[in-house]
Formats: C-alpha cells, structure tokens, sequence
C-alpha cells in the first residue's frame, strides 16, 4: 500500500500589494473624475453628475480589485465554473444600480432646504480684468461686446457700470441706465491682476451711494489670472450681509477657479470657467442671471442651518464611500477578507467624508487636491493573500562513533593481575571439590 501525501494547508496573511495599488488608482481615477466634474459643472444636472461619478469610479475600482486578485492567486482559486464569471458579473451590475440611485438621491436631498431668497437683480456692476495677461487671452477685446450682449435682454432704463481692474481700479462708464450708452472705453491689457483691491474699491463705492437707489446689485467679474485669497473672506462677508450678489468668469488655464468659484457660491452667484473667448458671451450671460446650486462637491452658499447640512454632506459621503469600499468584497474572491474590507471601508469613508465638508469649508486647500486624497481614501482596499508554508527540512543527523576509551598501561597490567588471581582461585576451589 502506497502512503498518500499529506496536502499542504493553505495559509492567508495580508497582501500589502492590494492596499497600494488600488490607493494608486483611486488618485488617479479622482484626476478623471475631477475633470469630468468641472467639465460637466452647470452643464448636467447636478444629480445625475453625482451618480455618474460615483458609478464611474465604481466600477473602474472592481477591475482593479479583479485584477489583483488575479495576480495574488485568489482568482485562481474562484473562477472554477462558468457561473462564477455570472455571479461575478451579476454582484458587478447590483452595486453599479445600487450606487448610481444613491449618488442621485443623496445629491437630491442635499440641494433642498431653505437657502438664500434669491431677488432680481436691479443692477449691473461689471469689473473685467485689463491685466497683461489678457492681451493672450483676449486681444481683441471681446468681453467688451460680451457686456453688450447682455445688456441688449434688459430694457433701456435698467441701470450698471464698468469698472477695469489691474493693480488698481478705475471706473470704465459711470453708473447710469442702459438709454445712455456704453460712450467710449479706454481699453489696454497692462498690470497685474489685484482682484481683492478691486472688490473692496466697489464695496466702498457701494457704501457711498455710487450705485444710486439699487438694492440688489449684481457684480460680475471677469479675470484670467492668478490672485491671492487672503482677506477675501471678509470681502464675501460684507457682500453678503448687503444681499450683493457676485457671479464669476475664469477665462483660460491661469485663473483662479477655486476663489473664483467659492466668492460666486458664497455670494449666491454663479461661476463659469471657459477656456478661450469663443464661450464669453454665453459665459457673461450665465454668470449675469444663474443664481448659485449646490452639490455634494462644491463649497456651500448661505443656508439656514448650515450645521445641519455639513453633517448631511459627511453622512453622504461615508455612506457611498463605505457601500463602494464594503463591495470590494464580493471581488476580492477571498471568503476571509470581510472583517478587513469592512473595516477599512468605514473609516477610510468616513475620514474622506470629513476632509470633503472642512476642506471645502474651511481649509485653505486646491479643491483638486482635496477630490484627490478624497477618492484615494474610498479606493483603499485591504486584501489577504493565499500562501503555502513551506516545511522546514530537517538535517539528518549522523551519528557520531563511539568513542573507546584511553589505552592506559597501568590499568589494564592490574585487570590482568586480578584477573589471573581470580582464575587460580576458581581452580583450587574446583579441585577441593573434586577430592570431596
């Protein structure tokens, strides 16, 4: 009878390869995403662009995930049927529905609630950059028949003023109803770009009654370059409590959006980035009538309870980040993965969470960077890996000769004597014995 071979036991322990790899692509999947969401911002409805995000990175997450799983082994181990690949495909198209009616409904319920009353505006106050950089931009001057474009919707007592800002701010036409004309306008791109100066120099005329009898003016702002945020909190403040709306137009690669963006949310206005000059005069018009939205990834425009609505943002947020981490499970083909994919998922989502609502709230952060370590926080998944402990072969141990004992002269003379004398006393006994 042949004796069979003892199997090898099969081992797991943590496969740090996982964790890496999908934190890798989570960054790099927020890049895409973050495009997508700038791209797609005031275009989609804000809804359905956050159940596409999510879906989107989803899904690109299980294909790593699946992957992985393939080199580590554990794939090998799963797919052994034809319905396996099912099962798979099946848990895939759950989680994708799943997902995306959750991005929806969640974005949903974040955009209702009492906000600001938003009024007609009953005013114009433009402020365009004449800064050298707009000389590549725009040097043919178009913003300028931008503002004409818009005016021509407005009846011919309504009433605005052109203010051009560099390092300082000069007033282009005086306050005064449309019936008057735009007269001509001195035009040059030179200086730099002081967009906080120029805000405070209009806040300032506003206090004095430069803008006659108007309750609720609209400012827009036209820039193209790189200006600093420190101070303008106290700008969006006091535009606020005077119910002045400001809505904003970051033309080309070098503008601020993300100051831009936050002075047109937290005024109630609305921002547009556009890369050339061919989409000014629609941008000049969105940002002159669009009031502001909000969405689970942009900064918060004035509403009551604002408490309230940082806590639902992060409850969102984990929730979907948690669902996507937690459903890595059913892909990591490893029934002894879920205490850890469960566990990470949940504090990673939670952690992701907190840093989408004070970044955006507080933090004097890129919002690329923050949708960056966003989604490499929901992408994070732990992963065991299959092993066999290899046994520890034994040397065979030799053994060693018997050692004999030292030759010692002396010795062996006494055992002889003794000897000898033992054997002469036996013969005498047996020859006494003998006579008897």
């Amino acid at each position: 009878m042949r004796r069979e071979k003892k199997k090898e036991k099969v081992k797991y322990r943590f496969y740090l390869p996982m964790l890496i790899v999908t934190a890798i692509a989570g960054g790099a999947l927020g890049v895409l995403l973050t495009l997508f969401y700038n791209r797609t911002w005031n275009k989609l409805w804000s809804p359905l662009q956050m159940g596409c995000i999510f879906v989107m990175f989803y899904l690109a997450l299980v294909i790593v995930v699946l992957i992985v799983s393939k080199v580590n082994g554990n794939a090998d181990q799963y797919f052994r049927r034809s319905s396996d690949y099912v099962g798979i495909a099946f848990m895939a198209a759950v989680g994708a529905i799943v997902i995306f009616c959750l991005g929806i409904l969640f974005e949903f319920l974040y955009e209702l609630g009492i906000q600001k009353q938003y009024h007609e505006p009953d005013a114009y106050i433009f402020l365009i950059d004449d800064s050298g950089s707009m000389g590549g931009n725009d040097g043919d001057f178009k913003r300028y028949d931008a503002i004409e474009e818009v005016l021509r919707e407005k009846n011919e007592e309504f009433p605005y003023m052109i203010y051009q800002f560099t390092g300082s701010v000069k007033t282009a036409r005086a306050f005064g109803p449309i019936s008057e004309g735009m007269g001509d306008i001195p035009r040059e791109n030179n200086g730099n770009t002081d967009l906080r100066g120029a805000l405070e120099t209009l806040l300032e005329d506003y206090d004095k009654g430069v803008w006659g009898t108007s309750k609720y003016p609209r400012i827009i702002v036209l820039t193209d370059g790189q200006t600093s945020g420190f101070g303008m909190n106290g700008i969006i403040g006091d535009c606020v409590e005077h119910e002045i709306t400001v809505g904003t137009i970051g033309l080309g690669q070098g503008a601020s959006s993300r100051l831009l963006k936050r002075i047109a949310l937290r005024t109630g206005g609305t921002f547009v980035a556009i890369d050339d000059v061919s989409g000014l005069n629609e941008a000049m018009q969105e940002a002159s009538q669009k009031n502001a939205k909000r969405d689970l990834f942009s900064e918060r425009n004035y509403v009551k309870n604002d408490a309230l609505y940082a806590a639902l943002r992060i409850l969102f947020l984990a929730a979907l980040g948690a669902l996507i981490g937690g459903w890595m499970y059913c892909f990591s083909l490893n029934g002894r993965d879920v205490g850890i994919i469960m566990l990470c998922a949940g504090v990673t989502a939670v952690l992701a969470a907190i840093l989408m609502e004070f970044g955006m709230e507080h933090l004097p952060i890129a919002s690329g960077l923050i949708y960056l370590l966003f989604f490499v926080l929901v992408g994070m998944t732990p992963a065991m890996a299959p092993y066999t402990e290899k046994k520890k072969k034994t040397k065979a141990r030799t053994k060693s000769p018997e050692r004999l004992p030292k030759e010692n002269p002396d010795k062996d003379k006494k055992r002889e004597k003794t000897s000898t004398v033992k054997e002469e006393k036996k013969a005498k006994d047996k020859g006494i014995k003998r006579i008897k």
